[in-house]
């Protein structure tokens, strides 16, 4: 596959996530304050608006697959399918849901890496 597929937005999705991991480690942090959980830092804020629900499932799961325990990661999706699936395959993955905020018509997920 070329540049143009799947796997090039995957590897932006992927720079911009090491960009701000780099960040993290000077402490250029963003924290977000869920009403169940309190305040959380954000170690990767992944936007896929305009993105089908199956890419934005794959990257996803590929997302997860890379974060730490204890890392809380934020999605941005305009899909309704992305963000009602999204949180039944996270215990596959080690990962717990936290919250979804609703910004009509976008939906932000987060999402704690609680497993190796």
């Amino acid at each position: 596959m070329n540049g143009n597929g799947i796997f090039a937005s995957f590897g932006s999705c992927l720079q911009r996530w090491r960009e701000k991991r780099g960040d993290t480690k000077t402490g250029a942090t963003r924290r977000v304050d869920l009403p169940k959980h309190g305040v959380v830092t954000i170690v990767a804020s992944m936007d896929f608006l305009g993105v089908n629900c199956l890419r934005t499932n794959l990257l996803t799961k590929k997302a997860l697959a890379l974060a730490a325990p204890g890392e809380v990661l934020e999605i941005i999706t305009d899909n309704p399918s992305s963000a009602e699936t999204i949180p039944f395959m996270l215990p596959n993955y080690g990962c717990i849901h936290l919250e979804t905020v609703c910004n009509e018509p976008n939906r932000i997920i987060y999402v704690k890496r609680v497993a190796s």
